[in-house]
């Protein structure tokens, strides 16, 4: 967890095609994150059944929508990684278009819990006390918008900065 001062995971079931489906996901990094990640990993894993040529889709959805609209401290690195991992257990049928109803289902649960952890690595903040949204002239323009940045106030080692 290197400077995280709390463990960050989240999970979530939903119903496809009659099965159950988990997705759980990890993520550490609480400093040096601007809009489009930096020192920051994250894992989301599923037992859906997914087209593989779908998971890069939707994992620049889930990016997009989450961590890719965070900022810390208004620093950036290199050492950044969001992946995502399905292993095709959940015993449903394939989904082969996100479009579909199952397919919008799944995409819906992956971003949920991208969210929840881009959201606590913001609380985290290496020291911030709190976080609030911040208006990206970049996510304005995205269709998911209605989900703004979010960006760490009170940081031990620098002034906060909205996102850019």
């Amino acid at each position: 967890m290197t400077t995280d001062t709390v463990p960050k995971a989240a999970s979530r079931q939903v119903s496809i095609g009659g099965r159950t489906v988990t997705i759980t996901g990890m993520s550490k990094g609480a400093g040096m994150i601007r809009p489009n990640m930096a020192t920051m990993l994250g894992f989301v894993a599923t037992d859906a059944v997914i087209a593989p040529a779908l998971l890069a889709t939707l994992v620049r959805q889930a990016a997009d929508a989450s961590f890719n609209r965070i900022t810390i401290d208004g620093d950036t690195s290199t050492n950044d990684s969001f992946v995502l991992m399905a292993t095709q257990r959940a015993g449903h049928a394939e989904i082969s278009d996100l479009a579909a109803a199952d397919g919008q289902a799944l995409a819906a649960a992956v971003i949920d819990v991208s969210r929840q952890l881009a959201q606590a690595i913001v609380r985290d903040g290496e020291g911030a006390t709190s976080s609030s949204p911040c208006r990206s002239k970049a996510a304005a323009t995205r269709p998911s918008a209605g989900w703004w940045p979010m960006r760490s106030r009170i940081h031990r080692w620098s002034r906060p900065r909205f996102c850019q």
